[in-house]
């Protein structure tokens, strides 16, 4: 009975890990679950008729019921992708999954910031080996990230490093939307 019980939460589009079942005196069951943290919404086609799909930081589309649509679009926002993945399965796009780990990380000030949209994008220049993602600020500034925590090449700086360089430019302006505040900067050096 315990390996089915535990097979049947893992299928749940909720649940990230069974850490442990068993069963107790009683009788009793008792259920140790991580459950999954949406990260960000994933926008299917044009800002205006878009559909937006939870996600969470390791990519899995996540239910949307019970959230209302304010709170969907409280959410970090990732546009330019096309294709879903059903209900609790990853999505075959490595660039959500980039997209995500990049939003974990600015999790704690993503807000506070008021940075809006993350987009996949081609830098300027020769063409570079993995993903580089634009972030907007909901006043419009553009901030060239680069490749996803882990994927940096040698001349790119961490993201861990991005992260403060980031947290400076707020310090150092107010904001990053801010009159006098560069409205475009490159994170990746």
């Amino acid at each position: 009975f315990l390996p089915r019980l535990t097979t049947a939460f893992k299928f749940h589009p909720w649940i990230a890990r069974v850490q442990k079942v068993s069963e107790r005196y009683g009788p009793r069951i008792t259920v140790d679950l991580v459950y999954r943290k949406p990260m960000l919404t994933v926008q299917l086609g044009k800002a205006d008729e878009a559909l937006l799909v939870l996600c969470d930081d390791q990519g899995v589309r996540l239910p949307a019921d019970g959230f209302t649509t304010a709170q969907m679009r409280a959410y970090p926002r990732l546009i330019g992708i096309v294709d879903e993945p059903l209900v609790g399965q990853p999505w075959q796009d490595q660039r959500v999954t980039d997209a995500a780990r990049i939003v974990a990380l600015l999790a704690d000030h993503w807000n506070a910031w008021r940075l809006a949209t993350i987009e996949p994008v081609r830098p300027p220049g020769p063409p570079p080996a993995g993903r580089s993602f634009l972030i907007v600020s909901r006043g419009g500034t553009r901030i060239l990230w680069g490749r996803a925590p882990g994927n940096e090449n040698a001349e790119e700086l961490s993201g861990t490093e991005k992260s403060r360089q980031l947290a400076e430019r707020v310090r150092r302006y107010g904001g990053l939307d801010k009159p006098g505040a560069p409205r475009q900067f490159d994170l990746r050096t």
